[in-house]
């Protein structure tokens, strides 16, 4: 999963690079893998709250 705070015409543009580049598949997430957030979990300190970030991609994951 890819948290991000892109706008929709940003995210396609950075998709198309992605895509473009020459990183191993295996590496590249897909376009659905991509989770338009507001703003990123922070915790007290400012730094990214992780727990919070994990909890955001297990709501959007779809179960195997």
């Amino acid at each position: 999963m890819v948290l991000h705070k892109l706008k929709d015409d940003q995210l396609a543009a950075c998709l198309d690079k992605l895509t473009a580049s020459d990183l191993p598949n295996l590496w590249k997430p897909k376009a659905d893998a991509f989770i338009h957030v507001d703003s990123f979990p922070l915790l007290g300190t400012g730094k990214l709250d992780l727990r919070k970030v994990k909890e955001i991609a297990a709501q959007h994951s779809v179960p195997a």
